[in-house]
């Protein structure tokens, strides 16, 4: 690895940016601000994720350690970055709801220049509490998911079959202020087997004409794969209130490390995924688009870090120059994101998850992306001399042999463009300078040639 400097503090940021806070002074603050619940403290915060928006727009989801009469409980909050207090009232007050999560609370500090509030104040996802309350959580499940015949089974997990109050229970597991949030939730009633669905809402939620595309996808998918990929089945849609609600899949334990076994099982499904055409999706996902993506995060990281990132900043600029040169043909369904995370192996069936992202796009992105988020995990477990290259070279194989085709030149780009935004991810995240500056060199390394697919 060629061993350049990343060129990260070495000029602070403009003044009229606003620079991220710590976890002290974000601690301290909720400490003294927040009305607690009696018998329950706050012990620690950190960032659990973080996005970048047009225009040097932060947010960010705060997890929240508590301690709730000698238990250690978690929670999340939702915030972002701003010079402005938002348009809404204060509340002090924190309740405490099911599973542990914090509810109740809006907050603005001016000096620190951030805001945060519960899932329940959220007012552009008011479903969020009638999820959140287990009666009409079983009403609006009633609702959405047609009443059929207790037998009739989904993909071997969840029994479509009216889902009323008694033996529900909820868990938040992903929120996005304004956005979408997302449930998991388990009906107990038999006792021996739950059953898990997820219920998703959208500030803005898809049409029924695209729910219906993507069933129709999902059958496709099935039938190029002969049935060894698979999404979660799609139990209930109402666009009206913006839920979504699919079928819950049993997950398995995995590592950090990659065996072939896995790299072959992500190739099949890529290449699966691929194959299946682009109509579906009204959404397209150019290359340029992909590069907005990374220019996000040159623009947010001297908020976030309180200085510039030269080596990202000259890194977008070769890639909207690299951009251009691409062939423009876009015809094939990609998903985006996708990395191990994102893929669940269950008796002979590769689940893929997160259907939100799916789009038509250049098939290289997605396998740029897996192939960096494989580099990224084996720098964080510390086997930094894991053969990545070979990595690369195994996952195009199996995803050629599969019937999946590539150009070599648009997947260099992508790599670039996947390890630019990986590294700056991660960094805003806590991760460590030296893992920052092997994935940017790494990328340079893909714009420049000295690294080849």
């Amino acid at each position: 690895m060629h061993q350049r400097r990343i060129n990260l503090a070495d000029q602070a940021a403009p003044k009229s940016w606003t620079p991220f806070p710590s976890m002290e002074s974000i601690a301290r603050w909720l400490r003294l601000s927040v009305s607690w619940p009696n018998g329950v403290s706050l012990v620690n915060v950190r960032i659990h994720r973080l996005w970048a928006g047009k225009k040097r727009r932060v947010t960010f989801e705060l997890e929240l350690v508590l301690s709730r009469n000698g238990t250690s409980e978690s929670s999340v909050l939702q915030g972002g970055i701003s010079e402005h207090p938002p348009v809404w009232r204060p509340r002090h007050r924190a309740d405490m709801g099911a599973n542990g999560i914090i509810l109740g609370l809006r907050l603005f500090d001016a000096e620190l220049g951030i805001w945060v509030c519960s899932p329940d104040r959220d007012k552009r996802l008011p479903i969020i509490r009638d999820l959140l309350d287990r009666a009409e959580l079983g009403r609006l499940l009633d609702c959405i998911i047609p009443e059929q015949k207790s037998s009739e089974r989904i993909d071997g997990q969840v029994e479509r079959r009216q889902i009323r109050e008694a033996g529900l229970s909820s868990d938040l597991i992903a929120y996005r202020t304004n956005r979408r949030c997302v449930f998991r939730v388990i009906d107990q009633r038999s006792g021996v087997n739950d059953k898990t669905i997820f219920v998703k809402a959208f500030k803005r939620p898809p049409k029924a004409s695209d729910i219906a595309a993507t069933r129709e996808f999902c059958n496709e998918l099935a039938q190029v794969s002969h049935g060894f990929v698979r999404v979660p089945d799609i139990l209930g849609y109402d666009e009206v209130r913006g839920v979504l609600v699919t079928a819950g899949i049993q997950d398995q334990e995995s590592d950090q490390s990659k065996t072939h076994d896995d790299i072959e099982r992500a190739a099949k499904c890529l290449a699966a995924l691929h194959q299946c055409g682009a109509e579906a999706h009204s959404r397209v996902h150019s290359a340029l688009d992909e590069v907005d993506t990374v220019a996000r995060w040159a623009d947010v990281l001297p908020i976030v870090l309180d200085a510039r990132a030269h080596q990202l900043e000259e890194i977008v600029l070769a890639l909207k120059n690299r951009a251009e040169e691409l062939h423009p043909s876009i015809n094939v369904s990609i998903h985006r994101d996708f990395y191990d995370a994102q893929l669940i192996h269950h008796k002979n069936v590769s689940w893929i998850l997160d259907l939100d992202t799916l789009c038509a796009g250049h098939a290289e992105l997605d396998i740029a992306t897996y192939t960096a988020h494989c580099f990224f995990d084996a720098l964080r477990s510390g086997d930094a001399h894991q053969d990545t290259k070979g990595t690369m070279e195994l996952l195009i194989t199996k995803y050629q042999l599969a019937g999946g085709d590539l150009s070599r030149k648009t997947l260099q780009f992508y790599m670039s463009c996947a390890l630019a935004r990986l590294g700056a991810l991660q960094f805003a995240r806590g991760a460590s300078k030296a893992i920052v500056k092997e994935l940017w060199n790494f990328a340079e390394d893909y714009l420049e040639g000295r690294a080849v697919v």
